[in-house]
């Protein structure tokens, strides 16, 4: 049973619940407050990392990675020095990746952040984070731009020193040293020269396709990572692209003249052969004939029919003796014609 007390004790005791209720009331108050000033002070710490970041990776982009790529800026005037400088720029890619790696982090980090993203700090950060995009993005496509050219001057140089020698090889041994002292030869021979030119006619394409492409490509001017222009003068090495393929228009045209009169003088030589071999087959062709003749056509009949017989037989062999001599004789008329025509040159 509850007992009544005064009732000054109980308007105490009344205040004392209000004093204890106001006290519990501002210590929760005063726990939101500490767990918002702790989240804001994490998120801070959070965006103060991202800012340093992104400060990081801009300013190693503008300061250390431009200095490196503005080292690296001929081109190559051989396969030696092409090769050379494609292991350079590997070496500059090994480089570079360790920050891009970092970049990518920073941009999950960025995209994936959980606090306030309204606040001032937030927008600033989303501000820095573009122009990091950008400076990066820029660079990038440089440092791309700069690997395309090395590959392709490097593929054209090879391609230039792989016609000059192959030109030279087979000019020296299927033209100039190719004496046709044994006729059989001249069909392998003549095979073996129209595939050599087939060949060097793919080189060829292919060396006019990258050296046009490699000018086009030194043509182009090369902006820094905040796109303003370096003012990289390529012209020389554009000049001696160009010089390279008017030689090896030259060439070709050189070359060319002196293969076509090899294969014309192969395909005479292959015909001769194969007019020899079918005069060797008339002559044989005769000898049988003859043969024949006197051993099938030297009896005359005893009676009317015997020497009717015999001569539609003979009338058969002459048709037939007429036709082939006539093709083998015309055989080696040709024959003679070119050789007088080859004992003119």
């Amino acid at each position: 049973m509850k007992r009544n007390l005064p009732l000054d004790l109980n308007c105490e005791r009344s205040r004392i619940e209000l004093r204890l209720n106001d006290i519990e009331r501002r210590q929760t108050e005063l726990r939101n407050l500490w767990l918002e000033l702790m989240q804001i002070v994490r998120e801070g710490r959070e965006l103060s990392s991202l800012e340093e970041g992104v400060a990081f990776v801009t300013n190693w982009i503008l300061n250390t990675a431009e200095q490196l790529l503005n080292r690296q800026h001929t081109i190559g005037c051989d396969v030696k020095a092409c090769e050379q400088l494609r292991t350079a720029h590997n070496v500059l890619e090994m480089e570079c990746r360790e920050t891009y790696g970092f970049y990518g982090e920073l941009l999950y980090k960025i995209d994936t952040y959980n606090g306030c993203k309204d606040g001032l700090a937030y927008r600033d950060l989303i501000s820095q984070r573009d122009f990091m995009q950008f400076v990066c993005r820029s660079f990038a496509s440089r440092l791309e731009r700069r690997r395309n050219i090395l590959i392709t001057s490097l593929r054209f140089y090879r391609l230039v020193n792989e016609y000059f020698e192959r030109t030279t090889q087979v000019f020296e041994s299927l033209v100039m040293d190719n004496k046709m002292e044994d006729f059989t030869k001249a069909a392998a021979s003549l095979k073996k020269l129209k595939d050599s030119q087939q060949s060097l006619v793919s080189i060829e394409r292919e060396l006019i396709k990258e050296g046009e492409k490699l000018s086009d490509m030194l043509s182009m001017p090369v902006k820094d990572a905040l796109g303003r222009d370096l003012h990289i003068d390529y012209s020389d090495d554009i000049c001696n692209v160009r010089e390279i393929l008017e030689t090896t228009l030259a060439r070709r045209k050189i070359f060319s003249d002196s293969v076509e009169l090899q294969k014309l003088t192969l395909e005479q030589v292959t015909h001769i052969q194969a007019y020899e071999e079918d005069s060797r087959m008339a002559i044989k062709w005769l000898d049988d004939l003859y043969n024949v003749m006197i051993r099938c056509h030297t009896h005359v009949g005893c009676n009317i029919y015997e020497i009717q017989v015999q001569k539609d037989e003979l009338q058969t062999f002459q048709k037939t003796g007429k036709v082939s001599s006539a093709e083998h004789i015309a055989y080696i008329y040709i024959y003679i014609y070119i050789c007088i025509v080859l004992s003119l040159w």
